[in-house]
């Protein structure tokens, strides 16, 4: 029998978990993963009664408490990431907050759940700001703001930079392996954000699903991310420069891989095929992180060789020493 306060804290799980799955599946949904069928899974699918969702959830919820309390962590592990599959991909990704709710509910319940307090984890969660309402009402007062242009203070930048190259280095620790790239898509749009080049996450067209766009220097740039192991081939980089090519004819694109990418395949794609995209390999991503080097810099000085020399991939290794003594001169 749970105590009031349990019960309180059970309804609270339940609101909190709300959004992470469908009480029914839609008839022409593809992939039909819903709070009952995680349930089965767990083994607690009779305590599903279907039904309006928060009650049917709440429900299960006190049920799987009171009867089979050793699959409950189970339970509430399945229901997140299948959540954050199901919502991975889209405008409305599982926040930091969201997780933090539900630890905090969870606790009241006796109970601590390793993976969701894990720091690989939680550092990968994008976090839900609000304005404060000041500027919420000032935002309302300026139909069309101009972009940002003003220079972020150097001690945010600092922080902000941490905090990246921290989430970066996270990616590789996350489990199951699947939800990588979708924490590499969110370390990017992070890092976009930083640089306040209005940043869009993964949307889908017409038979084509883009991995995000950003904004830089009155340019558009079509973004293509790939958390692998192995190096990029020829095959997936003509994806984005079709991609590119095929939308307008003043587009760009940068393809982003944890890995390396292909001499042979970059060679391939290079021969006697004009290209407005560039090319950021793992290696790239630590070097710019490490050392602080402006992303818009790095991003800059990739598309003058590229315009220079037609290369796809400008190493920053190579050009590290030259962008930092630029750096260090304000040049």
């Amino acid at each position: 029998m749970l105590s009031p306060v349990q019960m309180q804290a059970v309804a609270a799980l339940a609101s909190a978990l709300y959004d992470f799955l469908p009480g029914t599946a839609h008839p022409m949904a593809r992939v039909k993963t819903t709070f009952g069928t995680v349930a089965a899974e767990v083994g607690v699918g009779e305590f599903w009664p279907g039904g309006s969702k928060e009650p049917a959830l709440q429900e299960l919820l006190d049920k799987t408490l009171s009867r089979k309390r050793d699959r409950f962590c189970h339970l509430i592990v399945r229901i997140v990431l299948e959540g954050i599959k199901r919502r991975g991909r889209g405008i409305d990704p599982v926040s930091r907050e969201e997780i933090d709710a539900i630890n905090a509910h969870i606790l009241k319940l006796n109970f601590k759940i390793p993976e969701l307090h894990d720091p690989a984890f939680l550092i990968t969660l994008p976090r839900k700001t609000t304005a404060p309402k000041q500027e919420q009402e000032a935002a309302r007062q300026v139909p069309n703001p101009a972009p940002r242009s003003a220079p972020v203070p150097a001690a945010v930048l600092d922080r902000d930079l941490d905090e990246l190259k921290t989430q970066f280095l996270a990616i590789p620790g996350i489990n199951p392996e699947q939800q990588r790239g979708y924490a590499f898509e969110r370390f990017l749009y992070r890092l976009f954000e930083v640089y306040a080049l209005s940043p869009r996450a993964s949307f889908k067209i017409t038979g084509e699903q883009i991995d995000g766009s950003f904004e830089f220097q009155g340019n558009f740039y079509l973004v293509e991310a790939k958390w692998e192991k192995v190096p990029v081939r020829e095959l997936e980089l003509l994806v984005l420069d079709s991609r590119v090519k095929g939308h307008s004819t003043f587009g760009r694109g940068v393809f982003f891989t944890s890995a390396s990418f292909s001499p042979d395949g970059v060679t391939a794609f290079q021969k006697g095929r004009p290209s407005a995209m560039v090319g950021f390999d793992g290696q790239d991503m630590y070097l710019m992180l490490e050392h602080k080097i402006p992303f818009d810099a790095v991003l800059n000085r990739k598309f003058r060789q590229l315009a220079d020399e037609g290369t796809f991939h400008y190493p920053v290794q190579e050009f590290r020493e030259e962008l930092l003594r630029k750096l260090k001169r304000g040049a």
